[in-house]
């Protein structure tokens, strides 16, 4: 029975998180016990090998246990120490990602709110600056996660923005500062974190949309990686990053959300129908409204046409069906509606900056 310590501190979202793919993996090996610390194992209590989420400030520690002929596979991109095999989400897809939804929810102004500190914050800052030049979006602004500082930086700058933060917590502390400023999510700001913690997120006063990472896989990977290791085969020569895994919409970039009652139900009723479209005056009639009456109050709300809101609702799911559920060109176009594929690559290329090939090319690198 060989023994694994795992240093996960298990009261966290990511430490429960990982631990079912770490179980997957032991069930399917057999013969390991796993052990759950929050700290790396003492002395009189050497394992076979150990999984943990660990840093720098570790090193003394995890340089002892090296010399013992302890293998050791590191879970944390945060701040991972050297020459240690690393298991852990690719950011840089992560940041690419976040761009891409708050393209596709309209924001053209963006902030990046890092931890200067951390690894994984300069991946994903990365990859959230590349995707937005591609896009030929401009450079977004970066900051902090300093509240006393956003309260004062958010009234200044011009808006709607559309703010990509390293993790949700961080992102709760946007929140906090908008709130205290009286600044509106998603109107004026779109928030975006990533984990996709259900406690941080849906306990936000405003619900949080969060980029969903491959915890359990990662979990899995990691133990393999041990196993490989305790079996006496050399560590992998990089980094292994998994991608992430989807992207959880709420409330912070849902950028249909208005203060009229009426248009928030014409925009849900647009996002319901767009595949089998039956114009303004169908809509109108449902709502209770006249035509003339029902576009003069969409205007003053949203700022643009119905048929305007329209095509950019039916290229935000067209953008969704392309990332995610993996459909050919022709596909999507029937999905939200258009029976015309070449005039939904015109309509998804104005709006998107690329042609619908080209986006399910880039998305599935």
């Amino acid at each position: 029975m060989k023994t694994i310590h795992l240093t996960l501190y298990v009261d966290t979202m990511i430490g429960r998180e990982v631990l079912p793919g770490i179980a997957r993996y032991a069930r399917e090996q057999g013969g390991w016990n796993l052990q759950a610390f929050p700290h790396l194992p003492l002395e009189d209590q050497l394992p076979d090998g150990v999984i943990g989420i660990f840093g720098e400030r570790e090193r003394a520690r995890l340089n002892e246990l090296k010399a013992r002929g302890i293998p050791l596979v590191c879970l944390s991109g945060f701040d991972p120490p050297k020459n240690i095999p690393l298991v852990t989400h690719d950011d840089e897809a992560v940041g690419a990602m976040a761009a891409e939804h708050l393209i596709g929810k309209g924001y053209r102004r963006f902030a990046f709110i890092h931890d200067p500190r951390a690894t994984n914050s300069a991946l994903r800052k990365k990859g959230f600056r590349e995707r937005l030049a591609e896009r030929q979006m401009p450079d977004p602004q970066i900051w902090e996660a300093n509240q006393e500082l956003l309260k004062r930086t958010l009234p200044e700058v011009e808006k709607p923005i559309g703010i990509f933060a390293i993790n949700d917590k961080r992102a709760r502390i946007v929140e906090h500062a908008c709130r205290e400023a009286s600044i509106h999510i998603p109107s004026e700001v779109g928030l975006l974190g990533v984990d996709n913690d259900t406690i941080e997120c849906e306990l936000c006063p405003v619900p949080l949309s969060s980029i969903v990472l491959q915890f359990a896989q990662a979990g899995w990977e990691s133990a393999r990686v041990l196993d490989n290791l305790m079996r006496g085969k050399p560590p992998p020569k990089t980094v292994l990053r998994l991608p992430p895994l989807r992207l959880e919409e709420r409330l912070s970039t849902d950028a249909l959300w208005v203060e009229d009652a009426i248009v928030r139900q014409a925009l849900a009723r647009i996002k319901a129908t767009m595949n089998q479209w039956a114009g303004v005056e169908q809509l109108a009639q449902e709502l209770g409204l006249s035509k003339r009456m029902l576009e003069i109050r969409f205007r003053k709300a949203t700022g643009a046409t119905i048929h305007q809101k329209l095509q950019e609702i039916r290229m935000e799911e067209a953008a969704r069906l392309l990332r995610e559920e993996r459909l050919t060109v022709t596909e999507t176009a029937e999905r939200i509606g258009l029976m015309d594929t070449n005039r939904f690559s015109q309509i998804f290329q104005a709006r998107m900056g690329q042609t619908p090939n080209n986006f399910r090319r880039k998305i599935r690198k």
